[in-house]
């Protein structure tokens, strides 16, 4: 079982397969189909299976994923999820796109136009969260206490 599910548009996969790398590298197992899904897996139960099983999802908003049907499939069952049991739900956004009203009730987070060391800080933070790392109490933010994980 994944730590995260990562949903994302198809056009988005390169910048998905970079941020699964990053929260891999602190300890999250990512739940990514380029990853993760095997030869001969019936697609939608393995997705299914996955989302029903996680615990965290993230979403990549974007404007390929406002434009795809399969994008728009896993949001509709990460919603579903988050509705039915304990799934933290947390859009990421990228380029020039508006939040959606289905994830304007959750906190996210928001990755356009960011440099280096604030990419390098949003994933930390994510991780920590993904990890179920508290917050620093200084900051508020679990960016700190990532800088200290493997």
């Amino acid at each position: 079982m994944s730590d995260a599910f990562l949903s994302h548009a198809p056009a988005d996969a390169a910048w998905a397969t970079e941020l699964a790398s990053r929260l891999a590298a602190h300890g999250v197992r990512v739940f990514l189909d380029e990853w993760s899904l095997l030869p001969g897996d019936v697609v939608v139960h393995r997705l299914e299976a996955e989302i029903r099983d996680t615990a965290n999802a993230l979403a990549l908003i974007s404007p390929a994923s406002v434009a795809s049907p399969r994008a728009h499939e896993e949001y509709a069952a990460l919603a579903t999820a988050g509705a039915r049991h304990d799934l933290r739900f947390i859009p990421l956004l990228l380029g020039d796109v508006t939040l959606p009203p289905f994830a304007a009730n959750r906190t996210w987070r928001d990755f356009r136009d960011v440099g280096a060391q604030e990419y390098d800080a949003k994933v930390a933070e994510l991780a920590a969260v993904i990890l179920g790392h508290a917050p620093d109490p200084a900051t508020g933010h679990a960016d700190s206490l990532a800088a200290a994980l493997p």
